[in-house]
């Protein structure tokens, strides 16, 4: 059995994993590669990360029906209908944060692209839908700024959902120790959100207008949230960018889907490469049978 370790990227993925090992002394997997050189990778003491062996597919297959408990972080779509827990993180922190992720990795987002969903992930909201907008399936959500200085009580709540029986250890939080290692990777790691130069008026407007609603069931935007000043400009400006935005969203929900089209034609013909491949490796070997009979 899987249970995915789900977020939208930057908003405490890595943190759930770390207090799994330090906590509980459980290791999860990834269903992405670290596609750098790190400690992480190659250190589960760190946090708790362990390279899958062989094919992703074989991999995902063997451990869906395992009788073994298996920690998947994700940061994709659901596949399956296996259990999970999310993390949640104030949409504009997890953005702010993922952009400069981007910026020290893979300079290619800007934070209009990020805010809308012009990204791999999607955007914040679609993102916590896609997972939580389905029935019968148990899950459990977590929110970033619970776990940063993680209660033994919301540890026992995770070793239920997890059937953890063991001893749980008190966590102390290693981020200085585990930034000193990555420092690119891991920020301050704030539990309320913290605008600077690199989020303008405008970005906070489109947030809101995108995100507002899953925003206030959260309490990120209480009732006491108004708008800056300077995002009066767009007053009277909202019907057109309502249906800009309503452009841009149908045109990424295309790009997703011939995205999703080429993947499965591609995952075909890395299939039938690989029969062609058995295929001329049995024809050698009856060929090497038949030339030794001879």
């Amino acid at each position: 059995m899987i249970i995915w370790l789900a977020s939208y990227p930057r908003s405490g993925n890595t943190l759930l994993r770390t207090i799994l090992k330090h906590c509980f002394d459980i290791c999860s997997y990834a269903d992405e590669p670290i596609h750098y050189e790190s400690e992480f990778k190659t250190n589960p003491n760190l946090i708790g990360h362990i390279e899958m062996k062989g094919q992703w597919d074989d991999f995902y297959e063997h451990t869906k029906n395992s009788q073994e408990t298996v920690f998947i972080k994700t940061h994709l779509p659901p596949k399956d209908n296996q259990p999970f827990i999310y993390i949640v993180r104030d949409g504009r922190s997890a953005v702010k944060s993922y952009k400069k992720f981007y910026q020290d990795f893979t300079p290619l987002r800007g934070m209009v692209d990020l805010i809308i969903g012009n990204d791999a992930y999607g955007n914040w909201s679609d993102h916590y839908y896609l997972w939580n907008d389905r029935e019968k399936i148990r899950s459990m959500s977590l929110r970033f700024e619970d776990i940063v200085d993680i209660d033994m009580k919301t540890l026992l709540k995770i070793a239920n959902f997890i059937g953890f029986k063991g001893e749980i250890r008190k966590w102390v939080n290693p981020r200085d120790e585990l930034k000193k290692i990555e420092p690119g990777f891991f920020n301050k790691g704030s539990q309320v959100f913290e605008p600077d130069g690199n989020w303008s008026a405008s970005n906070e407007y489109l947030f809101y207008r995108l995100h507002g609603e899953l925003m206030q069931k959260f309490g990120y935007y209480n009732s006491e949230f108004i708008m800056p000043e300077s995002g009066s400009v767009f007053k009277g400006a909202e019907p057109l960018i309502d249906d800009l935005i309503k452009i841009i969203r149908s045109l990424l929900e295309k790009n997703a889907e011939l995205a999703s089209t080429c993947k499965e034609r591609l995952d075909l013909i890395d299939r039938l490469q690989k029969i062609c491949v058995e295929r001329l490796d049995l024809i050698g070997r009856l060929h090497r049978t038949l030339a030794a009979n001879d």
